[in-house]
């Protein structure tokens, strides 16, 4: 059982642990009993675990939508996790579209691609660039804001940018 969910780091879900049961007495006693309760926690615990972060994801995005300014969450790839409206406005985006690069929305932009792809790369730990008087799709803009999160697990790493006008 151990060695199972072990394996389900990978982010499979602890409820198919339900279907394991272990006869409620045995030759320990009650052990049977304490793993069959055990599991039901575990997974308890995981359902409140991703009602959380749903929240928490709900929370920032409701929050972002405030902000004025266009503003993108992406991952290490520079894959739009989230956006704000200002945003999907300053791209002409939608809000369905679905895994979009922000190197291929500012694919004609050199410079600001250029600039993206050398932050992706930067493997370091939590970090703030600015960078002033960008060009965009043809345009001259006054400063983007790039801060990179990285978490010790080495599996999530995202960035907020800002463009400032």
């Amino acid at each position: 059982m151990v060695s199972r969910i072990e394996d389900s780091d990978d982010g499979s879900e602890l409820s198919q642990f339900l279907k394991i049961k272990f006869p409620e007495e045995d030759e320990l006693g009650r052990l049977g009993s304490v793993l069959n309760k055990l599991i039901y926690n575990l997974n308890e615990f995981d359902k409140l675990k991703k009602d959380k972060i749903l929240l928490y994801k709900k929370e920032v995005l409701f929050l972002i939508n405030l902000f004025e300014k266009p503003l993108v969450i992406t991952d290490n790839e520079g894959n739009i996790i989230s956006k704000n409206k200002a945003f999907e406005s300053f791209v002409k985006i939608n809000n369905d579209s679905n895994k979009i690069s922000l190197l291929k929305v500012f694919e004609f932009s050199i410079d600001l691609n250029k600039t993206l792809k050398d932050v992706f790369k930067n493997k370091s730990e939590d970090f703030f660039q600015q960078f002033s008087k960008i060009e965009i799709n043809g345009k001259l803009y006054g400063s983007i804001q790039i801060s990179g999160f990285k978490q010790k697990t080495d599996r999530y790493e995202e960035y907020i940018i800002l463009f400032s006008f």
